[in-house]
């Protein structure tokens, strides 16, 4: 009798030890049920579009290098279920992790409708790329029920700053509810901004501010090259932060070497590229060994820096990298 007694007792027991653990299990998701987040996305134009989210989103797509480096940042690995073509190949801190995620379509010629068909809870990215003739628009996103988050480091018309890339990390973690890692990881950033603007300030004995030209698609055969926007946007701030100036406004296209010569920069930012990759050594021993450009002072003071498309012309975290490379080679180096 006893025995049966004790039999019961513990089925009992089991019952209910189940029924408390399958109770538990339940309350889980509904954290998820309580999740909201709303916040506002911008086109090209600066135009506004809010957004909301009623979940946390576990399908994500991403169009550009900087925010999938964010989120690989922010553990959030396993919840990209499509990238689209990168600029460059992989390389850095996440070379490894960036060759495993899944290429959906190229930047130029994937639409909504692909993007789309990967169910993401949530589209992010550049928002260069929102508009008819490429990605589609952030409206027809919403229409087909998919938030997007248009990175506001990439919106030329809100004016960006290095800080506006704190911001994405910041509101990025807050969407994807990995708000304590975004917050650390901002921290960092910050902290590392801080440290240079410090530095640039005990910079001393200059007189005036140097010029700028950044340079890409160089051909060295041709002694020709084509010159990005630094005069506004967030390139126009990194620069700025560092107490340069650039020496043309806006982008100016297949230049010669007598271009060069007329706008006499002191300091020519290269910028390596997949697509026109000149190795760093070719494009020195041209340019600094050309009677033509001899005396421009970037030349005459061998004052060629050569960077990463993506660590200057992206919207994210390298550029704080990039931020303390140039300073190293502009004022350490003096």
């Amino acid at each position: 009798m006893k025995k049966i007694s004790y039999i019961i007792t513990f089925s009992l027991g089991v019952i209910l030890f189940s029924a408390c653990n399958k109770k538990e299990k339940i309350e889980t998701p509904t954290t998820q049920t309580n999740f909201h987040q709303e916040f506002d996305s911008y086109d090209m134009d600066g135009k506004v579009f809010p957004q909301k989210l009623d979940k946390v989103p576990e399908r994500i797509v991403v169009n550009n290098l900087s925010c999938t480096e964010i989120l690989l940042e922010l553990g959030l690995k396993d919840k990209i279920v499509g990238i689209l073509q990168l600029d460059n190949k992989p390389n850095g801190k996440w070379k490894n992790e960036l060759s495993q995620l899944k290429v959906i379509g190229d930047k130029m010629k994937t639409n909504k409708e692909v993007i789309a068909s990967y169910q993401p809870d949530i589209f992010i990215g550049s928002g260069r790329g929102l508009n008819e003739a490429f990605q589609g628009t952030i409206d027809s996103y919403n229409q087909l029920g998919i938030p997007v988050y248009s990175q506001r480091a990439s919106i030329n018309h809100n004016s960006p700053t290095l800080l506006t890339i704190i911001e994405d990390v910041k509101n990025l973690g807050k969407i994807l509810n990995v708000e304590d890692k975004a917050n650390t990881y901002a921290d960092q950033l910050k902290k590392k901004y801080d440290n240079i603007l410090e530095q640039v300030k005990s910079v001393k004995n200059i007189e005036k501010p140097y010029t700028v030209l950044a340079i890409y698609s160089m051909d060295i055969n041709k002694k020709r090259y084509s010159a990005p926007v630094v005069s506004d946007g967030l390139q126009y701030d990194l620069i700025s932060k560092l107490n340069l100036k650039p020496a043309i406004q806006g982008f100016s296209n297949d230049n010669t070497f007598e271009h060069l010569v007329s706008v006499n920069p002191d300091i020519i930012i290269n910028i390596n590229a997949d697509r026109s990759f000149v190795p760093e050594e070719e494009v020195k021993k041209v340019m600094y060994n050309d009677p033509l450009i001899k005396d421009v002072s970037a030349i005459k003071n061998k004052k060629i820096i050569t960077v990463n498309y993506d660590d200057f012309l992206d919207y994210g975290p390298r550029h704080f990298s990039t931020l303390e490379k140039l300073y190293n080679e502009i004022y350490k180096k003096n």
